[in-house]
């Protein structure tokens, strides 16, 4: 019974190890300039996809966060978002995204317009 109870602890054990306990976002770009940045693209996956959008300044090596978005999609299917990040500043802005769970993004725009 003890045997029984200590492979289970080390089966327990060893899938928390190889399973990620967060997620971690995705880098999309940086980009520089001004006015209205404009992000869009598509996203999808398996059970209710979601995307979650962050755009940070960049000064000096130090990123501040100025706009997230996000957006929810349908199990598999493709969904199109637009985002539109009004009257930044000149400087250099980093874009970093998650989709999930079990989802992808694909980036057609990241431009200032």
């Amino acid at each position: 019974m003890k045997a029984r109870k200590l492979v289970m602890l080390f089966v327990v054990v060893a899938m928390l190890l190889a399973l990620p306990l967060s997620a971690s976002a995705s880098d999309a770009g940086t980009i520089q300039g001004q006015g209205n940045l404009v992000l869009s693209g598509t996203f999808g996956g398996a059970g209710t996809p979601s995307l979650w959008i962050d755009v940070y300044s960049v000064v000096n090596g130090v990123e501040t966060l100025v706009g997230s978005a996000a957006q929810g999609g349908q199990m598999y299917v493709q969904t199109e978002f637009t985002f539109t990040f009004y009257n930044l500043p000149q400087g250099t802005y980093k874009i970093t995204y998650y989709a999930g769970p079990n989802a992808g993004a694909d980036f057609t725009t990241i431009a200032f317009y």
